[in-house]
């Protein structure tokens, strides 16, 4: 757990880096020039096994060569919730969860094709099943953080993967957490 929790600082940290290098603007550096983002892509976490996809929304807040985005993400995925029997057992039943998350990132935008930045999510949803309904107080709330980089090209967009910390709440038993990784195409208008 503690190798876990040294990893993910490291990946935290790489792009906090890069965030406080020298921001004086150079020819080379190029502040964002576009006010929206949108994006669509894969979605895994490990405890609990959540594998699913996401579409995200972003809002550029504040742009120069640091830069603040307001990402709405939906997402939604399977999800394996392992519940006590009455006689102390686990048992094992699959789910459906869709989350809607607001996501606050924080970034550097240098006159390279590649941009780091470090995010925070918040988010609340609902899970259930094919017995279990929907909408019959199965609520979800997820927290997290992480860190992501960004390819982008002149025109089309770009691919994004990022590797965070996600904390779930989905049950009344107790909350369940665990690395998320997320990888996608995200345009820009």
């Amino acid at each position: 757990m503690r190798k876990l929790i040294l990893i993910l600082l490291f990946l935290l940290l790489i792009p906090c880096f890069n965030v406080v290098a020298d921001d004086k603007k150079t020819d080379k550096s190029k502040p964002i020039e576009t006010n929206f983002a949108l994006g669509a892509g894969f979605t895994w976490a490990d405890n609990p096994k959540v594998t699913g996809g996401h579409f995200d929304l972003g809002f550029v807040l504040y742009k120069n060569v640091l830069y603040v985005q307001n990402n709405f993400m939906l997402r939604g995925g399977g999800i394996k919730l392992m519940e006590e029997r009455d006689d102390g057992s686990l048992k094992g039943s699959d789910h459906t969860i869709y989350t809607l998350s607001n996501k606050i990132i924080f970034g550097r935008n240098a006159g390279i094709p590649l941009k780091l930045y470090t995010y925070l999510e918040f988010g609340a949803g609902i899970y259930g099943n094919e017995t279990e309904g929907f909408f019959n107080g199965r609520y979800a709330y997820t927290g997290g953080f992480g860190g992501g980089g960004e390819i982008f090209g002149e025109n089309f967009g770009g691919v994004y993967f990022e590797v965070g910390y996600i904390g779930q709440k989905v049950n009344s038993n107790y909350p369940i957490s665990g690395i998320v990784i997320q990888s996608g195409w995200r345009i820009f208008f």
